[in-house]
């Protein structure tokens, strides 16, 4: 866990919308996937952590339209892997 300061000010809202499944049997799905396709899951891994670290960029350099698209790219990831 990072504090990151802006030179713009953020609000962010974090909204839980419809049911969450079980976080036990998504997390053995996402470990079952990974150990089919390792290198797939490992470049998606990858990618999750550097569009984060932009979008971390972003907000300390006041670019929110920046970090709002990483974090719209990232959710796609998410998504791919199972647990948007």
């Amino acid at each position: 866990v990072r504090v990151l300061e802006s030179p713009r000010p953020v609000k962010i809202l974090v909204a839980i919308a419809g049911q969450r499944g079980p976080t036990g049997e998504t997390v053995a799905q996402l470990r079952a996937r990974q150990a089919r396709w390792p290198k797939r899951y490992e470049r998606l891994f990858k990618e999750i952590g550097r569009l984060a670290e932009e979008g971390a960029d972003a907000l300390r350099a006041g670019d929110l339209e920046g970090l709002g698209d990483a974090m719209n790219a990232n959710h796609g990831l998410l998504s791919a892997v199972g647990v948007s």
